[in-house]
């Protein structure tokens, strides 16, 4: 019965049941470090009276073993703002397809963008976005 259940387990572990290909990062693991090409980008409507939230789907070319390889969700706030408009964390003027970014992200919705699309709650929110390696402890949240 004990060889059984550590195999389940070791089953599991080798085959996320989340989504083939998905690997979910330990649940205290709340924000990352990652290198990704920018696939596609859903612009929102323009920033006003509102922190609105555009989405983006990137590729994951470096980052943590959990995340490395994946395709991620993630949330800009104010995209058409260049993030050096934040707080002077990061370079980056303009999300373009094809461009790679490095990138910190969190599962937390640090910055306060308050209207965006999150289906099933799989997005993450960008802190800081820069075509030049980001340090760490630069942007919020760390």
């Amino acid at each position: 019965m004990r060889l059984l259940a550590c195999g389940l387990v070791m089953l599991l572990q080798t085959f996320p049941w989340s989504k083939l290909g998905e690997f979910p990062l330990p649940p205290d693991e709340r924000d990352a470090y990652v290198q990704a090409r920018l696939l596609l980008v859903e612009r929102g409507p323009g920033c006003g009276m509102l922190f609105v939230g555009s989405r983006a789907l990137y590729e994951v070319q470096y980052g943590p073993p959990g995340l490395q390889g994946a395709q991620l969700e993630v949330v800009v706030g104010c995209i058409e703002f260049p993030m050096t408009e934040w707080n002077g964390v990061g370079d980056l003027k303009a999300f373009v397809p094809g461009d790679v970014h490095y990138l910190h992200i969190s599962k937390d919705n640090l910055r306060g963008i308050e209207v965006y699309d999150n289906p099933r709650g799989r997005a993450w929110f960008l802190l800081a976005a820069s075509r030049k390696p980001l340090v760490r402890n630069a942007s919020i949240g760390q």
